[in-house]
């Protein structure tokens, strides 16, 4: 092999482009992965926010990771350990009473109970509800999407097209009603539903963001989330050392410049310093509009393709903010300091259905929200490493933020909407301004320019209907192929989405080794 000429080449190294080279790599290709930051990982990483303090900066937790990859690629032989906490969701409310699921099922039903003993039922409904719909996805996550035609076959029946219709056209308030009647409860639960999506509780299809959320297995449970020890990118770094003892040249701090196209087929790649690297086949972890909008010349793409991914919706809507405390947020519903059950759950912000659907409206006209939706985590409590004895992060995914403001610009926008964040969350915990020792933000402009999201989009585009399956990125090219002969590709703008889940990076991989059968003995 000539030091400039490779199988394949990678594009990124996040996790899904981590795993593409490291499945190549055991098939015995070459393969070499250029990523452009100094760290591997892409959003799925662990860094220092402050002296001695260090927070998983972009994704916090896991539950989409695919066990099949874990076993692949050997993860927990290698170290990766996974904190299942015993809540799941703590939701204060505003009138001083609150909302407790636990990762017990007896102890959710008897909190449930509390606000409501028919929800309880519901909540049982619920479950199986989610269960039916997983049996009938789960034979495609980890293969080619399904078409519109083999979709309706798998959901075939009175039953079948119930849950179709559930998938496809609901909303989050909608399903929700399906099974409860306590407001509190329609949203903390419903909540998934718009977490990760720029969308509101009543946009249609946000049923099925609620149900890509409620897929994850990595614990063992299906839907139960938990911290990674080390931070996120303990996952990276593992995936990283490992590529790299099956082969993988990995380089970082090497941006690319384009992606080179000769006749319809790839070549290979340019970098920003004009270095040529040579490879008949080349996948990009990059979000599409990134890859095929920027990377590679237009000239080599249809108006027709080029017109469909410029619809591909994939505007950014939320914001990053992590707190470094000097003590935990003492609820006023659940007061103290000190750790309790509650602390090790995710905290959200969420008390109603309206609430959501006030605060989207905020976001869809370029407006940060009044009152935004809050998900927070403190995985501190659970893993030592992060930062020493006397203090803890607080990691919080905030939306609405839009990338396109109406007014202003984010670098004035963004320090006053984490003044506002905070305010908010100190309505429910009053020590919190108090007890911030620091403060990481990153805004939807940020996490473009830090992590290479195309307008801050963190799932690389909607997970909604119209966006996914045969649909993603665009009708025609969803297979991990594209119009190019030997590009690829692998990030989460393909099936089945975004998240750490590491399929699209696996599928992607087997894709390549189907096209290339033929010439590898042994695949």
């Amino acid at each position: 092999m000539a030091e400039n000429n490779w199988d394949v080449i990678v594009v990124g190294g996040g996790h899904n482009g981590l795993i593409a080279a490291n499945y190549l790599a055991r098939a015995g290709l070459s393969v070499l992965l250029l990523e452009r930051r100094d760290v591997v990982g892409g959003a799925c990483v662990t860094e220092e926010i402050h002296p001695g303090v260090r927070a998983s900066t972009g994704a916090i937790m896991v539950s989409l990771l695919s066990p099949q990859v874990m076993e692949d690629l050997a993860l927990a032989e290698r170290g990766l350990t996974l904190n299942v906490r015993e809540v799941a969701t703590f939701a204060p409310l505003p009138d001083g009473n609150h909302v407790l699921l636990w990762n017990d099922a007896k102890r959710t039903l008897h909190e449930i109970g509390r606000h409501s003993p028919r929800d309880a039922d519901g909540y049982l409904r619920f479950q199986q509800f989610l269960d039916r719909m997983a049996q009938r996805l789960e034979p495609w996550w980890m293969r080619n999407p399904p078409s519109m035609e083999e979709l309706a076959r798998a959901f075939s029946g009175s039953e079948g097209e119930w849950l179709l219709r559930a998938l496809l056209f609901s909303n989050v308030e909608e399903l929700m009603d399906e099974f409860f009647e306590s407001p509190a409860l329609k949203a903390v639960i419903g909540a998934d539903g718009v977490i990760g999506a720029f969308a509101g509780p009543r946009t249609p299809g946000t049923s099925y963001v609620l149900i890509h959320h409620a897929m994850g297995c990595a614990t063992g449970a299906r839907g139960v989330w938990a911290h990674v020890r080390g931070g996120m990118g303990s996952v990276t770094r593992l995936l990283a050392e490992d590529a790299v003892e099956q082969g993988v040249t990995i380089r970082s701090g090497t941006p690319v410049g384009s992606i080179d196209v000769e006749n319809g087929r790839v070549i290979g790649v340019t970098l920003t310093d004009g270095e040529t690297l040579r490879a008949t086949t080349v996948l990009s972890g990059a979000d599409p509009r990134t890859t095929f909008l920027r990377l590679v010349s237009r000239e080599h793409l249809s108006a027709n393709f080029v017109s469909r991914l410029e619809r591909f919706r994939m505007f950014g809507f939320c914001m990053k903010i992590d707190l470094v405390l000097r003590e935990l947020p003492s609820f006023e519903c659940l007061p103290g300091t000190e750790p309790a059950p509650h602390h090790h759950g995710v905290i959200l912000i969420a008390p109603s259905i309206d609430y959501m659907h006030q605060a989207y409206g905020d976001g869809r006209v370029g407006r940060f929200s009044a009152n935004p939706i809050i998900q927070a985590v403190i995985p501190t409590l659970d893993d030592d490493t992060l930062a020493p004895p006397g203090l803890h992060v607080m990691s919080m995914i905030v939306q609405f933020a839009p990338y396109h403001l109406a007014e202003g610009n984010w670098a004035e926008v963004g320090p006053r909407a984490a003044d506002r964040v905070i305010e908010i969350m100190a309505k429910y915990a009053p020590n919190l301004p108090d007890a911030i020792v620091a403060r990481h933000v990153q805004t939807p402009a940020d996490l473009e320019d830090r992590f290479g999201l195309a307008w801050g989009h963190p799932f690389h585009g909607e997970i909604r209907p119209g966006y996914i399956f045969s649909f993603r990125p665009v009708p025609g090219w969803s297979h991990y192929r594209s119009p190019i002969q030997g590009l690829y590709l692998c990030g989460a703008g393909s099936h089945p989405g975004g998240g750490v889940s590491g399929v699209p990076g696996r599928n992607a991989a087997y894709a390549v080794l189907d096209d290339l059968s033929e010439f590898i003995v042994g695949v």
